[in-house]
């Protein structure tokens, strides 16, 4: 009897059991609307104003990294440095031999004043120079791409390489962000567009630390999604403060102005 009561419970469950769906846990409400105080709330996010991963232009190996995750630097500082002594080597023969023909020039420009050579040795000597030239260029932009500096003040996100590797040109090796300056991305219903604008200030109060930072609107985005009848508006911090990580995320609050009255 037990066997057949298991049997008719397990043939139950292989038919039935595939379309019973767990009862989850409804999601928070991306809007909402306070009608009594006309306030409009909207998750945002807040996110760097810079975020990029800087790669190597040349190959070599890696001898000096100052910085690790986390730590911060200041515009221009070198983040990344090569060993570069070989292509060191190469712009000091490109400077010789630019001297080189810059001396052959000068000798056939008297040698053409004493009309002992002609506008033929003449213009081929000046070739050589600006040929001279651009392997000097060439060279230097080699030697430059030896330090890798950073293009703003900011923080290390992401090592991707480390002291005394040596890594291909291509090859990424960190990821670092500007954390001076922020930009709050928030989704809003199309529907708010009627009074939401550029330049519409809102507060918002970050989940991770509590704190109530004040901004502005400045830029809409440029396309309403068809499937939520959402959009994405961009906006600044007008007092950032020091405890804001990008990532970090909030509810955005907007006062809806009131409408004008007749005669106003």
């Amino acid at each position: 009897m037990m066997l057949r009561v298991a049997v008719v419970l397990l043939i139950y469950f292989l038919i039935y059991g595939r379309f019973m769906v767990p009862v989850t846990q409804a999601a928070e409400p991306a809007f909402n609307i306070l009608p009594t105080t006309g306030t409009y709330e909207a998750r945002a996010l807040i996110q760097a104003d810079s975020e990029v991963t800087l790669s190597t232009e040349i190959a070599g190996r890696i001898i000096e990294l100052p910085f690790r995750e986390g730590d911060r630097f200041a515009n221009n500082q070198t983040l990344i440095r090569f060993d570069c002594r070989a292509h060191e080597g190469r712009l000091q023969v490109s400077l010789a031999s630019l001297k080189a023909e810059k001396l052959k020039l000068e000798n056939q420009i008297r040698r053409a004043e004493l009309n002992s050579a002609g506008a033929l040795e003449v213009g081929l000597a000046e070739a050589d120079v600006e040929k001279a030239l651009g392997e000097v260029a060439t060279s230097r932009f080699v030697v430059d791409k030896c330090h890798i500096r950073a293009p703003f003040q900011g923080r290390i996100v992401e090592l991707s390489a480390r002291r005394h590797e040596t890594v291909s040109a291509g090859a990424a090796l960190m990821r670092i962000v500007d954390d001076t300056r922020f930009e709050v991305k928030i989704v809003v219903p199309s529907s708010w567009l009627s009074w939401l604008k550029q330049g519409s200030p809102f507060e918002i109060r970050i989940d991770e630390t509590g704190e109530s930072v004040r901004g502005k609107v400045t830029r809409m985005g440029a396309v309403i999604d068809a499937v939520s009848q959402s959009l994405t508006v961009f906006s600044t911090l007008e007092t950032p403060g020091h405890n804001l990580v990008p990532g970090m995320s909030g509810v955005a609050r907007f006062q809806r102005p009131r409408p004008a009255k007749a005669g106003e």
